[in-house]
């Protein structure tokens, strides 16, 4: 229906207003920007400019839609909330209501809304540091005893146990929350499951080594928060929706129909292949560059950043996981220590990007898992969207199941080749995104049905 006439650095996200408008919002030239129904700028409402207020202060932010055409634009960095106006004027600051949890807030993982009642909905922390760093810059128990003369720094035993209670817990699963704007209270909607790397951390020439084994392809569930309040549970081992509905009330849907593709011991072996090669061709990660360690991203042409990944036995898209790096220098998602990147005052960082490995073949799942992290949203009537892992011929684009409020399978949709969906319009219409050659992103509109 529209494509826009000049590109975009990138586009995390959209906002569909009214009209066909839309508000769009590029991480990479720290920009949020309203479009007409034509997809032509209408307007800069936030940017690194004076004129803006310096409104995007950080390398990251999310748009969040608010009750009728308002928008909240939520800045991990100034740990501010500003209210965007239907006409894109930006009004009142208020503070993230939650700090240490200000990334998810923002939709670094996961797609966040608000109910009707204005409290938002949002993926919890996945984790916490059980110590912090000591005051001369290395791990937990690497400090005043090192180089004081007969003390025992991070290479003996309390060395050892330092770094053993340095490790951050990883779990199994993440709460669902939903927070109060105005009052801050926090309460767990439900949990959902997620990728769990086993992580181990090592001592080597006074600098600490992580290492991160995991699973490419590994079983997860996903959620998504409905317009009307209720939140939508979809669960990847037999493929079902659990509902938290706006009232409390808890109900489950039957299983959604799907084509299991079982994988053969010698499909494993190919696939993990596939996916060391294409994790040794990915950039070495930045030093000092901030972001979250892992990258959900499709085979075949995904946004993980990474090049394609071959899917068992050939032919178009597969979901995976792929580590791009760790944590980087500013404090990670959900709060914590700086652990790795460049290093503070002169010297050399602590602690070095995690060394990844992979789980045996034996260890991945017989079936494909029917989708990977990230790959459920809602669209404003309420339907649920969930990108599939089955492979797909080649020249198209990602297939999505479509469900209703009930979690009953309604429809499938195909997208072109090398288009993501970037968001959904308030008329029903779709967003999706292009990657152009350059390595610029082009948004377009178009017609669901």
């Amino acid at each position: 229906m529209a494509t826009t006439p000049a590109p975009f650095g990138s586009v995390s996200s959209i906002r569909g207003l009214s009209g066909g408008r839309v508000l769009v919002n590029d991480p990479t030239r720290r920009q949020v920007l309203m479009l007409d129904s034509s997809l032509a700028i209408q307007a800069v409402v936030a940017d690194t400019t004076p004129a803006t207020g310096n409104a995007y202060s950080g390398r990251f932010a999310g748009l969040l839609a608010y009750r009728g055409d308002s928008t909240l634009f939520v800045d991990p960095q100034s740990l501010s909330m500003l209210m965007i106006h239907p006409d894109g004027r930006l009004g009142r600051t208020m503070s993230i209501p939650n700090t240490q949890e200000a990334a998810f807030l923002a939709g670094a993982q996961g797609n966040p809304g608000v109910d009707p009642q204005g409290r938002i909905i949002y993926r919890g922390g996945g984790f916490r540091f059980l110590g912090g760093l000591n005051p001369r810059g290395g791990p937990p128990g690497a400090g005043a005893g090192a180089g004081a003369g007969g003390g025992r720094g991070a290479g003996g035993a309390d060395g050892a146990a330092a770094l053993q209670n340095f490790m951050p817990t990883l779990p199994e699963s993440i709460p669902v929350q939903r927070i109060d704007i105005r009052t801050r209270k926090i309460d767990t909607v439900a949990f959902f499951r997620v990728p769990r790397p086993s992580m181990t951390m090592t001592q080597t020439e006074g600098r600490v080594m992580m290492s991160s084994k995991i699973n490419p392809i590994p079983l997860v569930d996903e959620w998504a928060a409905l317009p009307n309040g209720d939140v939508a549970v979809v669960r990847g081992r037999d493929y079902h929706v659990d509902f938290v509905r706006a009232d409390g009330r808890t109900d489950s849907a039957a299983k959604v129909p799907f084509n299991w593709r079982r994988l053969t011991d010698d499909e494993k072996v190919a696939f993990l292949d596939s996916v060391k090669a294409a994790r040794a061709r990915m950039p070495a990660p930045t030093p000092g560059a901030a972001g979250p360690a892992m990258a959900f991203g499709s085979a075949g042409g995904g946004s993980a950043g990474g090049p394609p990944v071959p899917p068992p036995g050939g032919g178009g898209q597969v979901q995976v996981m792929i580590m791009t790096g760790g944590p980087g220098s500013e404090p990670p998602m959900g709060g914590g220590p700086a652990i790795s990147g460049g290093a503070g005052g002169g010297g050399r960082s602590p602690i070095i990007a995690p060394q990844v490995t992979f789980v045996e073949p034996s260890e991945l799942p017989d079936y494909l898992p029917p989708f990977a992290a990230g790959a459920v949203r809602a669209d404003p009537l309420g339907r649920i969207w969930v990108r599939l892992s089955l492979p797909t011929p080649a020249g198209t684009g990602p297939l999505y199941d479509i469900l209703d409020g009930n979690g009953a399978l309604i429809d499938h949709v195909q997208l072109p080749a090398g288009r993501l969906l970037a968001g959904f319009g308030a008329d029903g219409s779709v967003y999706l995104s292009k990657r152009e050659e350059g390595g610029f992103t082009t948004l377009e509109r178009a017609q669901f049905k």
